[in-house]
């Protein structure tokens, strides 16, 4: 997805933003502002996007409606407002990955669900040609995981047809997209987070996990140390979210610890210092 693209995306979801609104939001800072610009001045050129005001200016889409850009105007605090984490994190280093791994091994209820979910799927269910088999690791990904796949039959059907045995073997990481997108009773869904799973309990060495928790880390790092430059929405893209954590891996020099160790670290740390501000619902397998 092109800058634009993000800039219309961004828009159509916001309404109204300015150009340190776009910048925080692509980027997680202020230092991209000439960058952003060239952008939005393409596309009011192009006429797409209708610019307004002066220091701030404010952008919308061309076909928006007016009364969201006025209404905007007369009410500040509707305003789009982001603001760098106030969180004091702890710098990765390999003394952090050690403390959470310790503290997983510490943890029964994790360890032993988690050798029991590799069993199933490195075990007799392993093979995806069986829909049985397919259904019964769905079925337990999203009790363990409550990945809130209300009918898991249509979801096991849809990965039979992608045949992706040897694919997984060989690390494509392709599939995670395919596998997410799935159509429900006519209505397009996409089950990202679940999708990375299913994989990773295949193949741990290339397919890391994608999680809320680790997504903010991620983010949260991005913004404290500038470790790499990416889009929020980058780490949708499961190639992007990939190629981030190993920019992670290296920029820290944490190059002696797998994908699995990662995880295990951002995912603990991340339910530490971003919980979850609703009450969830109890489950087996916390992650």
């Amino acid at each position: 997805m092109s800058q634009k693209d993000v800039i219309v995306e961004l828009l159509t979801k916001n309404k109204v933003m300015t150009q340190s609104d776009f910048s925080i939001e692509m980027y997680g800072d202020n230092k991209h502002l000439p960058n952003v610009y060239t952008s939005l001045m393409s596309l009011v050129k192009s006429g797409i996007v209708v610019r307004t005001g002066d220091r701030p200016s404010y952008y919308s889409l061309s076909n928006a409606d007016l009364s969201d850009l006025m209404k905007f105007h007369k009410n500040e605090s509707e305003r789009i407002v982001h603001k760098k984490s106030k969180i004091s994190i702890p710098t990765p280093s390999n003394e952090q990955v050690e403390y959470w791994l310790r503290t997983w091994d510490s943890l029964p209820d994790y360890t032993v669900q988690e050798e029991a979910i590799n069993e199933l799927f490195q075990g007799q269910y392993k093979s995806n040609q069986s829909l049985k088999n397919i259904i019964i690791k769905c079925s337990v990904l999203n009790d363990f995981y409550s990945t809130n796949i209300f009918k898991v039959y249509p979801v096991a059907c849809h990965i039979l047809k992608l045949d992706i045995d040897e694919r997984l073997n060989k690390g494509d990481i392709s599939i995670v997209n395919e596998i997410a997108n799935n159509k429900i009773a006519n209505k397009e869904k996409n089950f990202y987070s679940f999708a990375s799973k299913y994989c990773s309990h295949h193949n741990q060495d290339d397919y890391p996990i994608y999680d809320s928790y680790v997504d903010q880390m991620l983010r949260h790092f991005r913004n404290a140390d500038g470790f790499t430059n990416f889009y929020n929405d980058d780490l949708k893209d499961y190639k992007k979210f990939k190629d981030i954590l190993l920019e992670f891996k290296k920029y820290y020099k944490l190059d002696e610890y797998s994908l699995k160790d990662l995880d295990k670290y951002l995912w603990q740390a991340g339910k530490k210092y971003y919980p979850k501000k609703y009450k969830k619902k109890s489950r087996w397998l916390l992650w």
